[in-house]
């Protein structure tokens, strides 16, 4: 009792033996005394070895083991329990196997004297559990009955450790075996029990029954920080920042009472997680300020006030909480997640081994990460090099390091050579210096996803190959789905490229059917598709326009089991605005998300918003723009994020609503266009998101501007109504800004305000000094302007320019000419005969008109 401070120590000699006494008072204010023998006298304490058959005291050294094995029997059982302790730490599960068959050979020649006992069980279910083996872990349980060696509670703590995946199967055996414990003579459940339980329960995301056994612990045992740690990150992984605020002032209650001069900070680091889990950065940085005050804080970091009212009234709590390795290790995610400079973060880093707490892995992987989302690779780099220089073992480069170094590259676009030389650095230092830097499957996922923002398949095809003639490149493909859904991705990638370029050469869907073919192929020995993998393969079929496709890929996902989710239906209703397939489709499938209980969320009336500008419906596409605003909105209140969030919807839906009152309702649908582009200029200019230098990472700024299609679309809300000189002055407002901007839409905007201002003669003027740079959507224009007009010269002089081109003519040209194909067909005879042929052919194709257009040809003929 006269210890208020668990790192004081006492020395004290007793018998002419040396101990070390360690004092602290508990939460429930007993006494702990803790005596560690310390020293090599001729001692033995045989209180817990003879009766469980315990190993001798480390400190004895390998010595006194080597001369028990060789002197009792029983001796030797323990020195073999610690060799298959050992083993079982090391992961390997030969040693762990040969061990335990040494143990049983000493049983048979004991002639019935030596037993394995429960410790002996115990160590071995644990060296499994460490294998991965729960099958044989298992398998030693049932073993352990058959020889009537009844399991005490140690044995079903360890058994519970082999539950803590999550899977539904696993929560069935942790119940299974705590409910066999609750029903045994000779033990009963203990806190480490409920705890693992606990853990069980968050890791299947079972929150309500975990807070069942929370409130159990707390009213039969003391709540420990395990328990509370545990609890508190279930509630990060699900979203729910108002429970892990609660938490927090129930632990900072609980700490109020103890009287210890300094606090451990485990439950406190596993808060500040939770709060970055939950995308709350400023709740994060507000209590690690309170607990690590020597860093440097940006001024915007301000939390919600509830947290702030309970951070202030326990400070004195609060200022006890002695940081650790962990604590700055989330105080650099938080860094990372706030846009702080890295500069910030290398003070911290530096602070830290200052006060003498020594930089792990996680530390420098995190630092490698900050310094790589700003760009500064070279930094990156240098750093990674002299954690290779230093050769510690506990900052020597492992996997993550140089998976941050990789997604830095993939941000700031710093080349694919560059990455994949990275790739090939690890593959070296894991086989010459024995570094754990194997690549794994998040390597390999982040280089093919750089090869689909390069558009680079045939990179990301060939490092799939290479991986199939290693060893470990084989269980990643056979384990890892990821890895082809990242493929599927680069397919996609790769479609989008070819349609840009009016490219059909390679049929992207088929290769993306027949990868999913190949992982059904259970020779193949792949991972099973999931629903990431059909979704992405919708997504290939819509953007493909194979609705037919898309449809029954739905109908296998519904039988299969797999989803749909949010995702799925927002591609099939992005689908109806790509085909112009109308509303009708577009509520079907809006209706059907609703009546499977999935709530449309911001992207799908942004969807909802694109289609009804492709149906013309202006009034019906600002309503859907209002439910993505409120949808936005409620984001904003659940998450707390104040001003700095993005308040308001996504520019997607500012460009869709946009192009839906581009051509309505004649100024009013212009004016409503210009507003909108003011509301988008206005709040980007107020957050300072304009183009130019920006605290955001450049992916994130483009994708918060008005942008190349936002300018064409209100230059085409000028064109609409004939007014060229908006158009030329918007033209010219993008080249300012520079802004790329193809010379084909530039034009094609230039010539639609000329027909739309019924000059048809300036805008054949205009293609006629610029025919290298028309394509065949500016002749249709003009084309329509004409007939709409039923010019027939300057008809026929556009066509003559358009057959000088070399334009071939499509099936849009055919159909304006339906109306008046024999006029037109009698205006062609000083046009080449290879032009009309090319039409006749057209017009047969296309059955419009054929036999007015036919003979209109062959009487000009």
């Amino acid at each position: 009792p006269n210890f208020h401070d668990s790192s004081r120590v006492q020395w004290k000699l007793e018998s002419g033996m040396a101990f070390v006494v360690v004092s602290f008072l508990s939460a429930s204010r007993q006494t702990t005394i803790r005596l560690v023998r310390c020293s090599s006298l001729q001692h033995r304490s045989t209180r817990a070895g003879d009766a469980a058959g315990g190993i001798p005291p480390r400190s004895q050294g390998k010595r006194r083991n080597d001369e028990a094995s060789s002197s009792d029997p029983r001796n030797k059982l323990r020195s073999l329990n610690f060799r298959l302790i050992s083993a079982g730490k090391q992961r390997k599960l030969t040693g762990v196997l040969r061990v335990w068959e040494e143990l049983k050979e000493v049983e048979r020649l004991s002639g019935g004297s030596i037993h394995r006992n429960a410790y002996s069980f115990n160590a071995f279910i644990d060296a499994l559990i460490k294998c991965n083996k729960h099958d044989l872990a298992e398998d030693a349980l049932a073993e352990m009955e058959r020889l009537d060696i009844t399991p005490d509670t140690i044995t079903y703590n360890t058994l519970l450790k082999s539950c803590f995946a999550g899977g539904p199967e696993d929560l069935e055996r942790a119940e299974n075996l705590v409910k066999k414990l609750e029903s045994s003579a000779n033990a009963r459940p203990d806190r480490v029990t409920f705890n693992s339980l606990l853990n069980c329960y968050c890791s299947a995301a079972e929150i309500g029954k975990a807070e069942e056994i929370y409130l159990h612990l707390q009213n039969n045992f003391e709540i420990d920080s395990f328990a509370a740690s545990t609890l508190v990150a279930a509630y990060g992984r699900r979203g729910d920042r108002d429970q892990v605020t609660f938490a927090l002032w129930e632990q900072l209650e609980r700490d109020r009472r103890i009287l210890k001069r300094t606090l451990a900070p485990a439950f406190y680091n596993a808060a500040c997680d939770a709060y970055l889990r939950c995308g709350d950065v400023n709740n994060a940085l507000a209590l690690l300020q309170k607990i690590y005050p020597n860093a440097d804080y940006p001024d915007n970091s301000n939390a919600e006030p509830g947290l702030n009212s309970i951070l202030s009234d326990y400070a004195n709590v609060l200022c006890r909480v002695r940081p650790n390795v962990r604590t700055t290790n989330t105080l650099l995610k938080a860094y990372r997640d706030a846009g702080v400079h890295f500069a910030a973060a290398v003070a911290v880093v530096s602070r830290m081994n200052r006060d003498g707490h020594s930089a792990d892995v996680v530390t420098y992987s995190t630092l490698v990460d900050i310094i790589s989302r700003h760009g500064a690779l070279d930094e990156a780099s240098r750093l990674v090099d002299a954690m290779l220089d230093e050769g510690k073992a506990n900052v020597l480069p492992r996997t993550e390091i140089f998976n941050s170094l990789l997604r830095g590259y993939f941000i700031n676009k710093k080349g694919l050579d560059c990455a994949f030389a990275t790739f090939e650095r690890m593959i070296e230092l894991h086989e010459v210096r024995n570094l754990k830097c194997r690549p794994d499957a998040v390597t390999i996922t982040t280089l093919i996803d750089y090869c689909a923002a390069q558009n680079e398949a045939g990179k990301a095809l060939a490092l799939v190959k290479s991986l199939e003639r290693t060893e470990w490149g084989t269980r990643i493909l056979r384990d890892h789905i990821a890895v082809y859904n990242a493929l599927l991705k680069c397919y996609r990638a790769a479609m989008m490229r070819d349609s840009r370029e009016n490219s059909d050469e390679t049929n992207w869907l088929g290769k993306a059917r027949l990868l999913i073919k190949t992982l059904e192929n259970e020779r193949e020995r792949r991972p099973r598709p999931d629903l990431v993998t059909f979704n992405t393969l919708l997504d290939i079929a819509v953007m493909n326009r194979s609705f037919d496709a898309a449809n029954s890929i739905y109908d296998e996902m519904n039988r299969r089991g797999l989803g749909p989710d949010t995702q799925t239906f927002n591609i099939l209703i992005k689908g109806c605005a790509k085909a112009r397939l109308g509303m009708v489709q577009a509520f079907e499938w809006l209706q059907e998300m609703k009546d499977r209980g999935i709530s449309p969320d911001e992207y799908t009336f942004q969807a909802m918003v694109a289609v009804s500008a492709r149906s013309g419906d202006a009034p019906r596409a600002l309503a859907f723009f209002r439910e993505t605003e409120l949808i936005k909105q409620e984001d904003i209140r659940r998450r707390h994020q104040s001003q700095q969030e993005w308040k308001l919807p996504h520019p997607t839906a500012y460009i869709s609503l946009m192009r839906a009152y581009a051509s309505f309702a004649g100024d009013e649908g212009l004016e409503t266009v210009l507003r909108l582009r003011d509301e988008m200029l206005g709040e980007l200019a107020r957050r300072g998101l304009r183009r130019g230098p920006s605290r955001l990472t450049r992916s994130e700024a483009q994708n918060m501007d008005v942008g190349v299609t936002g300018y064409a679309t209100i230059a085409n809300a000028h064109a609409e109504r004939g007014r060229l000189q908006d158009v030329l002055e918007v033209i010219a407002d993008m080249e300012r800004m520079d802004i790329a901007f193809s010379d084909t839409v530039k034009f094609g905007l230039i010539v639609k305000g000329y027909c739309k201002a019924r000059d048809t003669m300036g805008a054949i003027d205009f293609v006629e000094r610029n025919t290298n740079k028309a394509d065949i959507v500016t002749y249709n224009t003009i084309i329509y302007e004409c007939i709409r007009q039923n010019e027939l010269d300057p008809l026929v002089r556009i066509l003559r320019i358009m057959d000088k081109a070399g334009i071939q003519a499509d099936r849009v040209t055919n159909q304006a000419l339906a109306g008046i194909m024999q006029h037109a067909a009698a205006r062609l005879k000083g046009l080449d005969r290879s032009l009309v042929s090319r039409l006749l052919l057209l017009a047969q194709a296309s059955q419009v008109s054929a036999k007015a257009f036919e003979g209109g040809v062959q009487e000009s003929l």
